[in-house]
């Protein structure tokens, strides 16, 4: 089971809509983490988005002050199996297509045709869920320098699925683990006719990515299945609206109180 920290209004709107939120990476909390990717042309960290969890069983006390709130927080335990799971099947169109099926928590229309950017990555393995790296500021730059190589023909990414999983070692204390999307930006000339932005000479094209959000549904047994920990200092009436919540949406699960 992974655990995620946040504030009850936000455990009211993940009820609420099903899903769960990932950010794009150059607004997290660690500026560091877009050094190599922030190239002005290739806008790499404006295609990852990410949702941030740790596997750790103890309860952090920098985690609740960081992510939620000791008198206003939760803590939601989950199954990293979380999200909906939508088959995809392989097809070929004249300017795109797909070699196999997959499995996405979005439709179709929504992975591949939502006229904004399209999903690179599949939800499964190290494509979607990996443990952070933590590692010094020296080898955070050697490691992309070793993974974005810039060729006569522009830029080659050596291995596409490590980029956004590299943090500094101050950030360990999180022993973080995170759900990853990779995005392409398509050209937004053509939002009103998705299939035509994978011609030829517009796929090769680099946008700036507008969404600075995803938001990605969950399996509806897994929602029901979550657990929630109050934070240390939460009151009486905020214990009452998290009951109403967990009774308001059939949370199968007893939330665990404090004493």
């Amino acid at each position: 089971m992974i655990h995620h920290y946040t504030t009850i209004d936000n455990l009211a709107l993940i009820l609420e809509s099903g899903k769960i939120r990932f950010t794009r990476l150059d607004l997290l909390d660690d500026i560091k983490e877009v050094y190599g990717l922030d190239n002005p042309t290739w806008k790499f960290d404006k295609a990852i988005f990410i949702s941030s969890w740790t596997e750790d069983e103890e309860e952090n006390i920098p985690l609740w002050k960081m992510y939620a709130s000791v008198t206003n927080g939760v803590r939601i335990t989950m199954s990293p199996n979380m999200f909906r799971k939508n088959l995809i099947k392989g097809f070929e169109e004249s300017n795109h297509g797909m070699n196999g099926d997959i499995y996405s928590p979005f439709t179709k229309e929504e992975h591949l045709y939502n006229g904004k950017h399209f999903i690179i990555n599949n939800f499964s393995g190290e494509d979607f869920y990996k443990k952070v790296d933590y590692k010094t500021d020296p080898d955070i730059i050697k490691f992309y320098r070793s993974v974005i190589k810039r060729t006569d023909n522009g830029i080659e990414v050596d291995r596409l699925w490590d980029l956004g999983k590299i943090k500094n070692k101050k950030w360990a204390f999180q022993k973080e683990v995170r759900f990853t999307i990779y995005t392409k930006s398509l050209n937004p000339k053509f939002k009103d006719d998705p299939s035509h932005q994978y011609d030829d000479e517009h796929i090769s094209q680099w946008f700036d990515n507008p969404d600075r959000y995803i938001d990605v549904p969950l399996a509806e047994e897994a929602l029901k299945n979550m657990t929630i920990t109050l934070a240390p200092c939460v009151s009486d009436a905020q214990r009452v609206i998290v009951k109403s919540l967990i009774q308001t949406f059939k949370l199968q699960n007893i939330w665990q109180r404090r004493t």
